[in-house]
């Protein structure tokens, strides 16, 4: 996935970037290695985030933050074969934000992504509290690209277009609720013209199968208890 380009093209996987074979749109990230602006990536440590974090190295993008909790299980074998320039808690991002950081771009894949959860304060203060922070930020800051996960958690699969198709949307856990408030507020702000980053791309993403995708525990893809 080319998070720089927010084309939403999944089929730009890193054997693709490796073969230079990836849809010309996501090479917008190559033109610009050599800026000092950095990106920044959250849930870098996660399945998606990680094969983000590797898709921009096979890029030549180094000056990457990664934002995330690490804990105490194995999560970080997924940056273990990843390079970035810097690494920042998520309790600490807007205090990192607001010392004058000079960040080209923002993927924001962090979230409580458990189907499971059921701590509904929890789930709202990380998925939309947090999100709606950094959405407000980046808005202020006139950021250039700013991908925003909207991720496959709700009755119906198919291409949001404006607030009516978001309403009409049922969620089937907190997890898919917490996504769904937020992106009416997003389609809220278009349908009434009020202000966004130029650039505010969300992408939905179906069931997938990787080897980082373990760590996920019973929340791992079905593919992988069936293979």
């Amino acid at each position: 996935m080319c998070a720089r380009c927010a084309t939403g093209h999944v089929s730009c996987c890193r054997s693709q970037v490796r073969s230079r074979s990836w849809p010309a749109s996501c090479r917008t990230f190559a033109h610009c290695r050599e800026r000092s602006h950095m990106i920044l990536v959250t849930g870098a440590a996660g399945f998606i985030g990680s094969n983000i974090v590797a898709v921009l190295n096979d890029l030549g993008r180094n000056d990457i933050v990664v934002c995330d909790w690490l804990g105490k299980d194995d999560k970080w074998l997924n940056l273990r074969k990843r390079q970035f320039a810097g690494f920042v808690h998520p309790e600490r991002l807007f205090a990192w934000l607001d010392s004058g950081k000079d960040i080209e771009a923002i993927v924001h894949m962090g979230a409580i992504s458990a189907t499971t959860a059921v701590d509904g304060d929890e789930v709202i203060r990380n998925n939309f509290d947090y999100s709606l922070q950094l959405l407000d930020y980046c808005t202020v800051e006139n950021m250039r690209r700013r991908p925003r996960s909207m991720e496959t958690a709700t009755s119906r699969v198919r291409t949001i277009i404006g607030v009516d198709a978001i309403r009409a949307l049922r969620p089937l856990n907190l997890y898919g609720w917490s996504k769904r408030q937020f992106d009416l507020v997003v389609a809220d702000r278009i349908a009434k013209g009020r202000p966004l980053p130029p650039r505010c791309t969300g992408f939905r993403f179906s069931t997938y199968l990787d080897p980082t995708n373990i760590i996920k525990g019973h929340e791992e893809s079905s593919c992988q208890d069936i293979s």
